[in-house]
């Protein structure tokens, strides 16, 4: 009774382990064929997408007073900024973002320099655009006095501190987001930037931390 007790028990953990295996694999197989149907679907999307033929631009004055409203609401977080600004830009109508958009891809044309980049190469250890972006958006959630000054100014890019560990998503990411979840489509395809990127190269180390000695120290 014994032994038939264990072999009952064992064929019942094999079968268990069995059957553990076999929902494993059509789990993983469920999502191999959801990832390709995803995949097709964004395809189509980007075929689908319209060209953007909007030029106008948000109201400068009118964003800089907003920003400075939810900097002040969030308590100077990058995080909590984010989060406060997704939520009111899910009342802005699709025009509004689009123009939205237009000043931010306004402002990353004017302020893109090569001393952003070597920032960026110090703070987060790459000069992935995205991550130029991020630094810059982070600048400019202090304000614009802050966010134009800094860009522009080697000094007080040598003083930079980022003081928290701030998320890797940018206004336009959210801008983005956002224009999907209310039009159930892509935001018109605006005019790339890489253009007047390409020709910026990464600094050598050695010109970093002799350009930004103070930047260096912090975070290489």
């Amino acid at each position: 009774m014994y032994y038939i007790t264990l072999l009952s028990m064992g064929c019942i953990a094999l079968f268990r382990i069995g059957q553990y295996i076999y929902q494993k694999r059509e789990s993983k197989k469920y999502e191999e064929k959801n990832y390709l149907r995803q995949k097709e679907e964004y395809r189509k999307l980007l075929k689908e997408r319209e060209v953007r033929t909007e030029a106008r631009i948000y109201e400068e004055e009118k964003f800089w007073n907003w920003i400075s409203t939810n900097r002040l609401k969030s308590k100077d977080s990058y995080k909590h900024m984010m989060g406060l600004i997704k939520d009111q830009l899910l009342t802005f109508s699709a025009q509004e973002l689009i123009l939205l958009d237009n000043l931010l891809n306004k402002y990353y044309k004017t302020y893109y320099n090569k001393n952003i980049v070597g920032a960026t190469q110090i703070i987060f250890h790459t000069t992935d655009i995205h991550c130029v972006y991020l630094l810059m958006n982070y600048l400019l959630f202090k304000g614009e006095v802050i966010f134009k000054n800094t860009c522009l100014n080697e000094h007080l890019i040598n003083k930079l501190e980022v003081q928290e560990d701030i998320a890797p998503v940018t206004l336009s990411d959210i801008i983005h987001e956002v224009y999907w979840i209310k039009n159930k489509q892509l935001i018109p395809k605006a005019k790339r930037q890489k253009e007047a990127i390409q020709t910026i190269n990464p600094y050598d180390d050695d010109d970093l931390a002799a350009l930004f000695p103070d930047l260096w120290l912090r975070y290489s």
